[in-house]
């Protein structure tokens, strides 16, 4: 029976001496080439990930709670409005500013 490429032989035809070391060889090392890349883009991914942060609104002498009340107002009235969806982002937005609100 003809082993499995890779199987029981020590990597397929072309995986010895210098090759071995090759991405395309079967018994590559964790830490080698063929690791660095896949781990590379997920540390980037994940730090890209962290690094965004959501905009705030904010007014000169309004501390965090109180914005999150007029914020809150915003959204209920918009509701009581029945609007969905980015008309209803549209007018919470609208009526952050119209408070005297921006977004940083």
């Amino acid at each position: 029976m003809i082993p499995f490429f890779g199987a029981g032989n020590g990597g397929g035809p072309g995986c010895r001496g210098h090759n071995a070391r090759s991405p395309f060889c079967p018994n590559v090392r964790p830490g080698g080439p063929a690791y660095r890349l896949p781990l590379a883009i997920t540390v980037l991914i994940a730090l890209a990930a962290c690094s965004s942060t959501k905009r705030q609104w904010q007014k000169e002498g309004v501390n965090a709670f109180d914005t999150a009340n007029v914020e809150s107002e915003c959204k209920f009235q918009t509701g009581l409005a029945k609007i969905k969806g980015d008309q209803a982002e549209e007018l919470v937005r609208h009526c952050m500013q119209a408070k005297g609100f921006r977004l940083n």
